[in-house]
């Protein structure tokens, strides 16, 4: 074979690789473009299927679904930070140093690494939230990975550590949070080693538009001629809570609530909800929620704590 045949058949081969390449990209992409359009098009029969279309809704109708959302608000204690105030051992704060009992160490995971200490709630610092604690101190840690210890599909099974002081703070000392090479957790580094005092007011929360509930509220009714127009008033951000911490009330989600019904339904009282702001990041500007069973919350069990966080 000529040198000039040789390199004819190398051109040729190495065409026939990329090619080859390139025609299984194209049929990958096309049969995952199939299984999109066959997966929306199950999904569109089983929704009209459980909408069927029908008249436009009445007005008892539409204020049935408007009445639900204030019949269903909770009392709540919002946190708001203030830098000016000096942190203490005692009262509500995000990170700093942690009050560890005479005896015991700062809290670490199965695998000796410490948690993130992240926020402190002094209930004697709370206005009364019926089902709450009026006394005790709570400190609230996460893991320090990537997650802080979320388990997204189970958020009863996230690691984290929560240290409950039912008599207030007892003997022992502040502690600085330990060292670590690569800064985790969603405080900002001062917040994380000097602290930020919370102050709290009381408030009234509504349950918020992606509260898994509505999607019940709501169910048959997507073909009927004016839904659209209470969906908007739903989602309208105007009708949005304030993004701020918060005790009591209920959860935000940046994307969507974790809870569906039999699937961690019971989680109904809000430990502490912490959004994202100057201070705190989840992510790109997400939310994050410490939830719990109102049965245990009465019992001041806080060991099934369940912990998620979500973001743009």
């Amino acid at each position: 074979m000529t040198p000039e045949r040789f390199g004819l058949l190398c051109a040729a081969l190495v065409l026939a690789f990329f090619a080859g390449r390139w025609v299984r990209g194209l049929l990958a992409e096309r049969k995952s473009r199939q299984a999109w359009q066959a997966e929306t098009t199950a999904w569109k029969a089983k929704y009209d299927a459980r909408n069927p279309p029908g008249p436009p809704l009445t007005e008892a109708e539409v204020a049935a679904i408007r009445d639900w959302f204030p019949a269903h608000a909770l009392p709540a204690a919002e946190l708001r930070p203030d830098p000016a105030l000096p942190v203490r051992a005692d009262g509500c704060r995000l990170g700093g140093p942690v009050w560890i009992a005479e005896g015991q160490e700062w809290p670490a995971d199965a695998a000796g690494q410490p948690f993130d200490f992240v926020a402190q709630l002094d209930f004697a610092h709370l206005p009364a939230i019926d089902g709450f604690p009026d006394t005790g101190v709570l400190q609230l840690f996460t893991q320090r990975d990537d997650l802080m210890g979320a388990d997204f599909d189970h958020p009863d099974r996230s690691v984290i550590h929560l240290i409950w002081h039912p008599d207030g703070l007892p003997a022992g000392s502040l502690v600085e949070p330990p060292p670590q090479d690569e800064p985790t957790g969603p405080l900002t580094d001062v917040v994380r080693d000097t602290g930020l005092a919370l102050v709290a007011t009381p408030a009234t929360h509504r349950p918020s538009a992606n509260d898994f509930r509505v999607e019940g509220l709501l169910d048959g009714l997507g073909n009927r001629p004016n839904f659209g127009a209470i969906e908007d008033w739903i989602h309208d951000p105007a009708r949005a809570e304030p993004m701020v911490h918060h005790v009591g009330g209920h959860p935000a989600f940046t994307q969507s609530d974790f809870r569906r019904p039999c699937h961690l339904d019971d989680y109904d009282r809000v430990l502490l909800r912490l959004t994202s702001d100057d201070h705190v990041f989840w992510g790109d500007m997400g939310e994050a929620v410490f939830l719990i069973r109102a049965a245990d919350l009465a019992a001041r069990d806080f060991s099934r704590v369940a912990f998620s966080w979500d973001c743009h």
